[in-house]
């Protein structure tokens, strides 16, 4: 498998990851009389350089999560999953130092994980950000206010492990999406 991490035209390098909108344009352009006139090559050069932007930026396996509370969590009403809240920590591969604890939505009964959780700490990652999904315990076997309390021990676990994490224990913010934009604004 090979990515393609930079992109050469008209004697300028560009970095995918960095430069993708500058690539496109100059692309789009096309300014160099080897494209001039030529609107196939072109644009069948700018669908290779966005697909190598993409490859570049595609994450490798889910990264394992672990159990908010280690000897189990206040009030957990059995031992099954859904009484374990968990953190899967997304680490930005070229960390910027600000981190994102990512609450998926799902009404407070079930959880978006892969659209509003997986999917978000990815693209968090590609701009550099660290992102911690959270797995919350749902109803209508948990009440209120025993999310909020996860989504705060999540919020604690990063800031406690921000040095191994080489996040800034200043720049970590949460997000939540439908009932979890209330969990994380409450």
């Amino acid at each position: 498998e090979v990515a393609v991490t930079r992109v050469a035209r008209a004697g300028v390098v560009y970095d995918v990851a960095k430069d993708r909108d500058k690539i496109v344009n100059v692309f789009r352009r096309g300014h160099d009389s080897v494209f001039e006139g030529n609107k196939r090559m072109r644009l069948t050069l700018l669908s290779f350089v966005a697909s190598a932007a993409l490859l570049a930026q595609r994450p490798g396996a889910e990264p394992p999560s672990f159990p908010l509370w280690a000897g189990g969590a206040p009030g957990a009403l059995g031992t099954e999953e859904r009484d374990i809240p968990t953190l899967t920590p997304w680490i930005a591969k070229n960390p910027n130092g600000k981190a994102i604890v990512v609450c998926p939505g799902g009404g407070y009964g079930a959880l978006a994980v892969d659209h509003e959780g997986k999917q978000i700490a990815q693209w968090l990652n590609s701009q550099g950000i660290s992102a911690f999904v959270v797995r919350y315990r749902l109803g209508p076997r948990y009440r209120h206010p025993v999310m909020i309390g996860d989504a705060q021990r999540a919020l604690r676990i990063v800031r406690t492990r921000a040095a191994e994490w080489n996040v800034n224990p200043g720049k970590i913010g949460i997000m939540g999406f439908s009932a979890a934009g209330h969990l994380a604004a409450t």
